[in-house]
């Protein structure tokens, strides 16, 4: 891979501000703020196979931004696609967040403001994808901005892969070679992205079992949040949305309301216990309700009582 720049030949209490110079003002047009501006240190690579370019970069903890500001001096229309081998990273993007850490691969729009958080050191493959190729494989049924795949086996990981044999090989491939590669590295892309059973359909019973087990647990260490939903569900456990959905799909219920089932449970039976002495409203922010109103007319459907009638007549 050719080296793009790199801080380790920069004196420590420079290295920050000739990252911001040389990457964040020319190579990538974004803002950049960090704490460990005394030793910085990262560095950026890059490879071209076509349209596509494969980026490996570490980037020390910091706070990200491509601003509107930004996009006028962005020629392309691209997607950023961070398949990360090291740390943990953040990117909210149009109200949406995503979490993802090694084992995962988001893409996310390259042409629409975005910040991206990482609280310790990211070393991860950003692929850079145009747009419209992208949109010649990838229909979604509804719009997207950012989405997520696991890279730990199914279509993923053969993305993965493929990406880290390719890095390996470049210097090693004709120009005419690379291209047709990114070619079919987008065509893989879009098959992880646009296959929802891509994930889990080659896994046995145990194994899709075990997977629900331990997305289950997640879900009931964390009814307490409020923010609880199927995308921060998918971040945590290290699944695409698509095969959170699909697992759930196989229980005859959506993955919202399964928790919006087990907040309702968890209330009744601190309703029902004689020595409780939370207030209605206390177990039901407990649960992660934040409305009331709402609360008390699941919890009627539900059980056909009110959450008051249900402690009477457990008493």
């Amino acid at each position: 891979m050719n080296l793009v720049f790199t801080t380790h030949d920069v004196p420590p209490a420079e290295r920050h501000r000739a990252w911001q110079e040389a990457l964040c003002a020319l190579y990538v047009r974004v803002d950049s703020r960090c704490d460990a501006v005394d030793d910085y240190r990262g560095f950026v690579k890059e490879s071209s196979f076509g349209t596509v370019t494969i980026t490996d970069c570490l980037i020390a903890p910091q706070c990200i931004q491509r601003r509107q500001s930004h996009l006028s001096l962005v020629d392309k229309d691209c997607f950023y696609v961070a398949l990360t081998q090291k740390g943990h990273q953040v990117v909210e993007q149009r109200g949406q967040r995503l979490a993802y850490g090694p084992g995962s691969a988001t893409l996310f729009s390259a042409s629409e403001p975005y910040t991206l958080r990482n609280p310790d050191p990211h070393r991860a493959f950003y692929l850079e994808i145009p747009r419209a190729a992208l949109a010649q494989r990838w229909h979604p049924s509804q719009p997207m901005v950012t989405a997520s795949v696991n890279t730990t086996y199914g279509v993923g990981r053969i993305l993965a892969d493929m990406c880290a044999a390719m890095v390996l090989e470049a210097d090693a491939l004709t120009d005419v070679t690379r291209a047709q590669l990114g070619e079919r590295l987008i065509d893989v892309l879009a098959l992880a992205l646009d296959s929802p059973n891509g994930e889990m359909s080659d896994l046995d019973g145990s194994v899709k079992s075990e997977r629900l087990r331990q997305i289950k647990n997640y879900i009931e260490s964390n009814l307490g949040n409020p923010l609880l939903n199927p995308e921060r569900v998918a971040a945590a456990c290290q699944v695409s949305v698509r095969a959170l959905h699909y697992l759930f799909k196989g229980m005859g219920h959506s993955v919202s309301d399964y928790i919006r089932e087990r907040r309702l449970e968890r209330c009744l039976e601190a309703l029902q216990m004689p020595a409780e002495r939370r207030t209605v409203t206390q177990i039901a922010l407990a649960a992660g309700f934040n409305s009331m109103s709402h609360f008390s007319s699941a919890f009627r459907r539900r059980f056909g009582v009110t959450p008051s009638d249900a402690r009477d007549c457990a008493r």
